[in-house]
Protein backbone atom coordinates (compact mmCIF):
# COMPACT_ATOMS: atom_id res chain seq x y z
CA UNK A 1 0.00 0.00 0.00
CA UNK A 2 2.57 2.63 1.17
CA UNK A 3 4.33 1.80 -2.24
CA UNK A 4 1.43 2.59 -4.56
CA UNK A 5 0.92 6.06 -2.21
CA UNK A 6 4.58 6.82 -2.81
CA UNK A 7 4.29 6.18 -6.63
CA UNK A 8 1.17 8.39 -6.85
CA UNK A 9 3.01 11.04 -4.64
CA UNK A 10 5.70 11.12 -6.88
CA UNK A 11 3.87 11.18 -10.04
CA UNK A 12 1.81 13.95 -8.82
CA UNK A 13 4.78 15.73 -7.78
CA UNK A 14 5.95 16.01 -11.57
CA UNK A 15 2.79 16.69 -12.94
CA UNK A 16 2.99 19.40 -11.01
CA UNK A 17 6.66 20.49 -12.12
CA UNK A 18 5.76 19.84 -15.61
CA UNK A 19 2.71 22.57 -15.48
CA UNK A 20 4.52 24.96 -13.46
CA UNK A 21 7.22 25.24 -16.13
CA UNK A 22 4.84 25.54 -18.81
CA UNK A 23 3.49 28.32 -17.21
CA UNK A 24 6.46 29.94 -16.57
CA UNK A 25 7.54 29.07 -20.51
CA UNK A 26 4.36 30.62 -21.36
CA UNK A 27 4.82 33.83 -19.69
CA UNK A 28 8.39 34.51 -21.14
CA UNK A 29 6.85 34.20 -24.46
CA UNK A 30 4.36 36.18 -23.44
CA UNK A 31 6.77 38.88 -22.56
CA UNK A 32 9.01 38.65 -25.46
CA UNK A 33 5.86 39.22 -28.05
CA UNK A 34 4.23 42.58 -25.57
CA UNK A 35 5.56 45.48 -27.70
CA UNK A 36 7.16 48.05 -26.12
CA UNK A 37 5.54 51.24 -25.16
CA UNK A 38 6.75 53.98 -26.50
CA UNK A 39 7.10 56.69 -24.46
CA UNK A 40 6.19 60.67 -24.29
CA UNK A 41 7.91 63.43 -25.39
CA UNK A 42 8.02 65.12 -22.21
CA UNK A 43 8.63 63.52 -18.98
CA UNK A 44 5.84 63.35 -16.60
CA UNK A 45 7.61 63.50 -13.51
CA UNK A 46 9.22 66.83 -14.46
CA UNK A 47 7.87 69.86 -13.00
CA UNK A 48 8.63 72.20 -15.70
CA UNK A 49 6.35 72.30 -18.72
CA UNK A 50 8.24 72.89 -22.36
CA UNK A 51 11.54 74.55 -22.64
CA UNK A 52 12.86 77.16 -20.49
CA UNK A 53 12.49 79.99 -23.20
CA UNK A 54 8.93 79.07 -23.82
CA UNK A 55 8.02 78.75 -19.70
CA UNK A 56 9.49 81.81 -18.69
CA UNK A 57 7.74 85.33 -18.69
CA UNK A 58 10.02 87.63 -20.49
CA UNK A 59 8.98 90.84 -20.25
CA UNK A 60 11.68 92.98 -20.23
CA UNK A 61 14.14 91.08 -21.80
CA UNK A 62 15.66 91.96 -25.72
CA UNK A 63 15.23 89.60 -28.93
CA UNK A 64 18.71 89.07 -28.76
CA UNK A 65 19.03 88.05 -25.32
CA UNK A 66 16.48 85.30 -26.43
CA UNK A 67 18.30 84.22 -29.33
CA UNK A 68 21.62 84.25 -27.31
CA UNK A 69 22.36 80.62 -27.19
CA UNK A 70 24.42 81.16 -23.89
CA UNK A 71 21.39 83.29 -22.34
CA UNK A 72 20.00 82.48 -19.29
CA UNK A 73 16.71 81.83 -20.46
CA UNK A 74 18.36 78.13 -21.87
CA UNK A 75 19.43 77.53 -18.93
CA UNK A 76 18.44 75.71 -15.99
CA UNK A 77 19.96 76.23 -12.50
CA UNK A 78 20.39 72.38 -11.01
CA UNK A 79 23.01 73.35 -7.78
CA UNK A 80 24.69 75.96 -5.73
CA UNK A 81 27.87 75.45 -3.74
CA UNK A 82 28.90 78.07 -1.21
CA UNK A 83 32.14 78.01 0.75
CA UNK A 84 33.90 80.08 2.57
CA UNK A 85 36.59 80.96 -0.34
CA UNK A 86 34.70 80.26 -3.36
CA UNK A 87 31.38 79.60 -4.31
CA UNK A 88 30.15 77.74 -7.57
CA UNK A 89 26.65 77.86 -9.31
CA UNK A 90 25.89 74.96 -11.64
CA UNK A 91 23.75 75.46 -14.71
CA UNK A 92 22.47 72.72 -17.48
CA UNK A 93 21.83 74.02 -21.12
CA UNK A 94 18.49 72.39 -22.87
CA UNK A 95 20.89 70.28 -24.68
CA UNK A 96 22.41 68.50 -21.62
CA UNK A 97 25.44 70.57 -21.17
CA UNK A 98 26.97 71.35 -18.14
CA UNK A 99 28.25 75.17 -16.96
CA UNK A 100 30.13 75.78 -13.44
CA UNK A 101 30.39 79.19 -12.77
CA UNK A 102 32.73 80.86 -10.06
CA UNK A 103 31.21 83.96 -8.08
CA UNK A 104 32.03 87.06 -10.15
CA UNK A 105 32.87 84.96 -13.63
CA UNK A 106 30.83 85.81 -16.85
CA UNK A 107 28.75 83.97 -18.61
CA UNK A 108 28.59 85.79 -21.85
CA UNK A 109 30.00 89.15 -22.38
CA UNK A 110 28.39 91.62 -19.88
CA UNK A 111 26.60 89.23 -17.68
CA UNK A 112 28.24 88.27 -14.66
CA UNK A 113 27.14 86.01 -11.80
CA UNK A 114 27.34 88.51 -8.33
CA UNK A 115 25.92 86.94 -5.95
CA UNK A 116 24.87 83.33 -4.56
CA UNK A 117 21.64 82.19 -2.26
CA UNK A 118 20.32 79.68 -0.93
CA UNK A 119 17.94 78.87 -3.47
CA UNK A 120 18.55 81.25 -6.32
CA UNK A 121 21.57 82.58 -8.03
CA UNK A 122 21.67 86.52 -9.40
CA UNK A 123 23.64 87.78 -12.23
CA UNK A 124 24.25 90.99 -13.21
CA UNK A 125 23.80 92.41 -16.83
CA UNK A 126 26.29 95.23 -18.80
CA UNK A 127 23.41 98.10 -17.93
CA UNK A 128 23.24 97.37 -14.02
CA UNK A 129 20.22 95.61 -13.97
CA UNK A 130 20.44 92.17 -12.19
CA UNK A 131 18.48 89.14 -13.00
CA UNK A 132 18.20 86.17 -10.54
CA UNK A 133 17.11 82.82 -11.25
CA UNK A 134 15.73 80.13 -8.88
CA UNK A 135 15.36 76.07 -8.29
CA UNK A 136 12.17 76.36 -10.03
CA UNK A 137 13.69 77.77 -13.01
CA UNK A 138 11.99 81.49 -12.32
CA UNK A 139 13.98 84.00 -13.94
CA UNK A 140 13.32 87.56 -12.94
CA UNK A 141 14.92 91.03 -13.39
CA UNK A 142 15.57 92.93 -9.85
CA UNK A 143 15.78 96.44 -9.39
Amino acid sequence: MNFYRNIFFIYFLLVLMATGSVSAADDAEQLIKTEEEELPLNNPFDGTTGSNATSQSTSGTTGEELENPMSLYNFKLVGVIAGKKNSYASLVSQDGRNIILQLDEELYDGFKLVDLRLNEAVFKKADDTFVSINFKNQIREIK
